[in-house]
């Protein structure tokens, strides 16, 4: 499954040299499971605009698990987690964390459990997805140098998430990005 390994693409094709595709593949391939583990559980877990807390909660642990440095509670319920790998360009990863007033009814064994509300956008994908690609990029340090700042948006849906976090000092409390990737769209061959 290729569920984050695309993001990767969306970074400057010099971070990686054509011999770490092997490596990612791998690295793909070993993180899937839990990945699809985390997707699971938010999915059936999903919060509104300004309330996700737990979701939030959950994004620091994995990244704190992994290593990089977290700050939580920026701009209302926003995370955001920093590796650091030398000197270098500085770029940024997004993701979301809220989910939308929706009653889900797709009766899968990983449906929201949470009367009229589910993620109906993708946001759950989202932060699976930027947790993988977090860890591929801490385990393939020796491939490049820089920092990647990764943050995780609440209150995407309701607009002012981003206003927040950027009002309660994103930009001067972490490292400036050169570069962003947001989220990719993509089909399967």
């Amino acid at each position: 499954m290729r569920l984050f390994a695309l993001m990767l693409l969306c970074l400057p094709t010099t971070l990686f040299a054509s011999e770490t595709k092997k490596r990612i593949q791998d690295l793909v391939r070993e993180r899937t499971p839990l990945l699809e583990s985390i997707y699971h559980q938010l999915h059936k877990n999903p919060e509104l605009s300004g309330k996700e807390k737990n979701t939030a909660a959950l994004l620091a642990k994995e990244w704190r698990k992994q290593g990089l440095e977290v700050t939580e509670n920026v701009g209302g319920t926003g995370v955001v987690a920093v590796l650091k790998n030398g000197k270098g360009p500085v770029g940024l990863l997004r993701t979301e964390l809220d989910a939308l007033p929706i009653q889900e009814e797709t009766h899968l064994p990983y449906q929201s459990k949470i009367p009229g509300v589910m993620h109906a956008c993708g946001h759950d994908v989202h932060m699976a997805n930027l947790l993988g690609v977090s860890y591929v990029l801490g385990q393939l340090r020796d491939t490049w140098h820089g920092t990647v700042v990764f943050i995780a948006q609440p209150a995407e849906e309701t607009s002012h998430g981003a206003r927040d976090m950027i009002a309660a000092g994103l930009f001067e409390r972490f490292p400036k990005p050169q570069y962003a990737c947001f989220t990719l769209q993509h089909q399967e061959d």
